[in-house]
């Protein structure tokens, strides 16, 4: 797939070759670029609670998180994750990589695409709702390279309900796999968060850019082009 201009933004997007619709769009639930606080597939509009900023990103614009700000909005029904195929993707520069830092997240303890601060290294977590079992990608043993402060990384995690596993593909590179969860993660309708836990913990001290939800598991050439060898792929990917 080709590199072209995004038609509505002039932002970097997806050829579709033939004229048709990008496989993108399919079960594309939100696409925030966060140059402001509105989605650009379905309007859906993040509240900024302790005035996170905006500025230049890697392939845009990109939200600033200094620690003790987020962004987040009510969950209904289109947002909430739970026990099905969903991918969570977004581009993240870390100011630091000590603490835990979430990048996108779902419910209470629920679903969680993070950086995990005790293994130095991003991660995709599925919880039960109640804070119990877990299983993650990118941490333990399926750990991933340690990832460094004011370099733009693109992540997407993803949960498959039929084998019930957590994937991590870091820069589109080795994918991680955890372990099949052995519980049914429970639907959540607690807030869609990003730059920090629903829960209130996990405060993203960085940058985060083009965040977007998917309720399915996206391919691995889709990932491929969106990481674009680096330059980034944007919505509408046309």
């Amino acid at each position: 797939m080709g590199v072209g201009i995004g038609l509505a933004t002039g932002r970097p997007g997806a050829s579709t070759g033939g004229g048709g619709v990008p496989s993108f769009l399919t079960d594309l639930i939100e696409y925030w670029p966060l140059a402001d606080l509105v989605g650009e597939h379905a309007g859906r509009v993040l509240t900024n609670n302790g005035s996170v900023t905006f500025g230049a990103g890697h392939i845009d614009q990109c939200a600033a998180f200094s620690g003790s700000n987020y962004l987040d909005m009510a969950a209904p029904a289109s947002l909430q994750t739970g026990d099905i195929d969903y991918t969570l993707a977004a581009w993240v520069k870390l100011n630091s990589v000590v603490a835990n830092s979430a990048i996108i997240s779902q419910g209470q303890y629920s679903s969680e695409l993070w950086y995990d601060g005790g293994w130095d290294t991003f991660s995709f977590t599925q919880r039960r709702v109640d804070g119990g079992d877990s299983i993650s990608a990118g941490s333990g043993s399926y750990r991933l390279e340690p990832a460094s402060t004011g370099t733009w990384y693109h992540v997407v995690g993803w949960y498959t309900a039929s084998d019930g596993k957590a994937h991590l593909r870091v820069n589109a590179g080795t994918e991680r796999i955890s372990s099949a969860a052995g519980f049914t993660p429970a639907v959540s309708s607690s807030n869609f968060a990003i730059g920090r836990r629903p829960d209130g913990a996990h405060n993203m001290d960085g940058y985060i850019s083009d965040a977007a939800f998917w309720k399915r598991a996206l391919t691995s050439a889709e990932i491929v082009d969106l990481y674009a060898a680096g330059t980034g792929l944007a919505y509408p990917f046309a």
